[in-house]
């Protein structure tokens, strides 16, 4: 990994939106996450549940709440095996908000809106990688279930559109020295 070249990159204003997987295959943001922040990632939660909007009670087990990520969202498979943020210390455990909390009542999507005076990049970390496999192959869900999935042919366009939202594609497609385009 890059972890220079992409240190560099947010510092500078760069967004990023970290997808993380389960244990062991976490290094990679695990490495990130512990050089800017503080923070690391661990876990290996079988979830394959779906998460619900609930505006105020989104820290609460299987849902979401209100940001622009989730415009036009009312479900989300929180994905098949999940990871969550380790805070190593009180004060770290304030730089991202959780904006959605897995069934297991373990945060799994969280942000980080850097200060006004930051030259930073916005960052979003989803720990559940999974969930881009939904319905490509892996899971057997009732094909009934109303569910909103970042990568799915009809539905994947709300979450990548509201993300080109939030990280600006003049942003997001910056190249990393050492690294691929986001």
């Amino acid at each position: 990994m890059a972890l220079p070249s992409l240190t560099a990159f947010h510092s500078a204003g760069g967004a990023i939106f970290l997808f993380a997987d389960n244990t062991p295959y976490v290094c990679h943001v695990s490495e990130f996450l512990r050089a800017k922040f503080g923070i690391t990632v661990e876990g290996d939660y079988y979830g394959e549940k779906i998460m619900t909007y609930k505006e105020n009670g989104y820290q609460q087990t299987g849902n979401f709440g209100q940001h622009e990520i989730f415009t036009g969202i009312t479900n989300l498979f929180e994905g098949s095996t999940i990871c969550h943020p380790v805070y190593s210390t009180p004060a770290s455990r304030t730089i991202f908000v959780t904006i959605a909390t897995a069934t297991d009542g373990n945060p799994c999507i969280a942000v980080y809106d850097p200060p006004s005076p930051s030259t930073e990049g916005r960052l979003c970390l989803d720990c559940g990688f999974t969930k881009l496999y939904y319905k490509k192959r892996w899971f057997a869900f009732d094909e009934a279930v109303d569910c909103d999935y970042y990568f799915t042919p009809d539905d994947n366009q709300n979450e990548m559109q509201n993300v080109d939202i939030i990280n600006p594609l003049s942003q997001r497609c910056k190249h990393v020295e050492g690294g691929s385009r986001w």
